[in-house]
């Protein structure tokens, strides 16, 4: 009857030492936390380095905002008053190559400077066209009419119409010389040659719509 109760008691002992073998093995193979805790505190931050770049980085300048242009207002001129036109600017208007009508008498003779060369028209049989000169120097006024086909050119060489020079026949051209003096006025007058016999009015007209020219140069004596 003993020996009965002990064997359904006993204890397998080889069983028990075995599993306390596998719980050492476990409990040795789980760390300590308190342990681990420290190990990972006592390790390198890979993030560290990069907070404390972040720390240690140079705040940057701010920036300044660009210059912008400065535009200064431009310079006002005073408006330009133009003076009015003179006489000599409304002549000097007036076709300078050309005869200024009327110009039938010495009065309201047509200006020419030196060297100038002037066109006129004689429109009529008793159209007498008269010119001024005024040389700026003392010298020989040497002028030359370049006369329309057909027509008989007369040259008067003084205001009063009496000295006169007709050398060469209808459609030639003629010549003629004056003595110029420095600041005096000469005047020259400009007519065709008609037939003395007949009426101005009945006598057939040649070059009525072409143009003669007066040449004048100043040379000295």
């Amino acid at each position: 009857m003993a020996e009965a109760t002990r064997s359904r008691f006993s204890v397998d002992l080889d069983n028990i030492e075995q599993q306390l073998n596998q719980s050492g093995q476990q409990a040795a193979s789980q760390k300590d936390p308190l342990a681990e805790l420290a190990r990972i505190v006592g390790q390198d931050d890979p993030f560290r380095a990069l907070l404390d770049a972040g720390q240690t980085r140079k705040p940057e300048p701010a920036r300044q905002p660009a210059p912008q242009p400065v535009y200064e207002p431009a310079p006002v001129s005073a408006p330009r008053v133009e003076s009015a036109p003179s006489a000599s600017d409304y002549q000097d208007r007036w076709e300078p190559e050309w005869e200024i009508e009327p110009n039938d008498w010495a009065a309201s003779a047509t200006p020419l400077s030196a060297g100038g060369r002037m066109r006129g028209y004689l429109g009529s049989a008793e159209d007498r066209d008269w010119f001024s000169i005024t040389p700026d120097k003392t010298g020989l006024v040497m002028g030359t009419v370049n006369a329309p086909a057909g027509v008989d050119i007369v040259v008067f060489r003084d205001e009063d119409g009496k000295k006169v020079v007709n050398k060469r026949g209808a459609g030639d051209d003629e010549q003629f010389a004056l003595d110029g003096e420095a600041g005096k006025p000469l005047f020259i007058g400009i007519a065709r040659k008609l037939d003395g016999k007949k009426d101005p009015k009945e006598q057939a007209l040649q070059g009525l719509d072409d143009p003669y020219e007066l040449i004048l140069n100043v040379t000295d004596k």
